[in-house]
């Protein structure tokens, strides 16, 4: 790794000069906006270095630590915050202190990851600012418990989003929801899927279904809904199936606690397995072994897992109006249906034995026709960027 200490500050480099913040993606693995900026921010280094320079900013020397740790970002210029006193909105000085010290840098763009951002955030010393909204979840999502710092941000963006120069979204349900909620004209927001290729160079073994293993995805969140498939369950079909496992992967936190606990009260342990975290390779073998992959969450600006699990062949049930209903289930093997219903949890299960496992390579053809591998994605994003600086 190596820390800048000088910039251009002409335009001999014709390379595109983008900043993305480290914060967005590094210690959170389980994240999907946090995947989706490394993809993308991988695949900018990886395979288009001859057209953008990508820099890191780091607020800490934590940050710095969690990079060092990781083989890949050796190479890629990290710039760090300057130090200020004080822990009162400490990052946020941090940044005004970077840019009012630095105004004759010359980078042409810094891209915010979510739309979690400072006032004033225009004062970076870059030509255009670009953010990824993916959808309209920080104001439609209910908390669990009041957020300050989500009010201020939502505050931010609803008075300062005309400062963005690009509003991405991951899908036209998510285009939608952050035209609504954040009142911003449609016409400002660009649609780029997100990658799910993510398993597909894998070396996954044959693996034999399991007729009887359901596997739930999300996370332990109201609005992941992972706790109405498990009542639905518990309710309906193991008391007359013995035969019939869950495994949930699903991570959560102290908040969550209750509403996992409500969920697991009184179903069988020996017929359910949880899992905060697996590996890549693990979470692939699972998608092929398993009979049905639940994806229940009732708001997504695209809905990963469920993606990735139709690329393994997997049988997916999704909750009707969210983008994986509204892109996938014209598939075979894609069953949509009111999953915030146990009734309908139980329902979509039932109908869905009636359907084949989908063929992968066909599936994968699929996705790339609707341009959703990180390849893809990533190439649209530049073009964005070369669009904006042509302004």
């Amino acid at each position: 790794m190596k820390y800048i200490i000088r910039m251009l500050e002409s335009n001999i480099d014709k390379k595109i000069k983008v900043v993305w913040f480290a914060s967005s993606f590094v210690g959170r693995s389980a994240s999907g906006t946090g995947l989706t900026a490394r993809k993308i921010i991988e695949n900018l280094i990886r395979n288009h270095a001859d057209t953008v320079k990508v820099y890191l900013l780091i607020k800490n020397d934590h940050e710095a630590a969690l990079l060092a740790q990781d083989k890949f970002f050796k190479q890629v210029e990290i710039i760090q915050l300057p130090k200020v006193l004080g822990n009162k909105f400490k990052s946020s000085r941090q940044f005004y202190k970077f840019s009012l010290l630095n105004r004759r840098l010359n980078f042409d763009i810094l891209h915010f990851s979510v739309p979690r951002v400072y006032p004033y955030f225009w004062l970076f010393p870059a030509k255009k600012i670009v953010c990824t909204f993916h959808a309209g979840g920080d104001i439609t999502v209910p908390s669990d418990k009041f957020v300050l710092s989500r009010v201020v941000y939502n505050f931010i963006i609803k008075r300062q989003w005309s400062k963005f120069d690009a509003i991405i979204a991951d899908s036209a349900f998510g285009a939608k929801e952050i035209s609504v909620a954040y009142k911003i004209p449609n016409r400002f927001i660009t649609i780029i899927y997100v990658g799910a290729d993510k398993f597909w160079d894998l070396k996954i073994k044959q693996t034999k279904r399991d007729p009887n293993l359901i596997l739930v995805v999300g996370r332990w969140q109201r609005y992941k809904n992972l706790h109405t498939v498990i009542n639905a369950f518990k309710k309906f079909e193991v008391p007359f199936n013995d035969k019939v496992r869950l495994i949930v992967i699903g991570k959560n936190g102290p908040i969550e606690n209750e509403l996992k606990d409500g969920a697991l009260k009184g179903f069988p342990k020996n017929q359910i397995e949880l899992i905060e975290y697996m590996t890549d390779k693990d979470l692939a073998m699972q998608y092929r072994k398993s009979s049905v992959v639940f994806h229940p969450s009732i708001n997504e600006g695209f809905g990963l897992p469920a993606f990735e699990a139709f690329g393994e062949g997997a049988r997916i049930i999704v909750h009707s109006g969210t983008p994986a209903d509204e892109i996938l289930s014209s598939q075979i093997g894609v069953i949509s249906n009111n999953l915030l219903d146990e009734r309908g949890v139980i329902q979509a299960y039932e109908s869905i034995q009636a359907q084949n496992f989908g063929e992968i390579n066909e599936r994968r053809s699929y996705i790339k026709s609707i341009s959703a591998t990180w390849a893809q994605t990533t190439q649209k994003y530049i073009k964005l960027y070369q669009m904006v600086l042509m302004d």
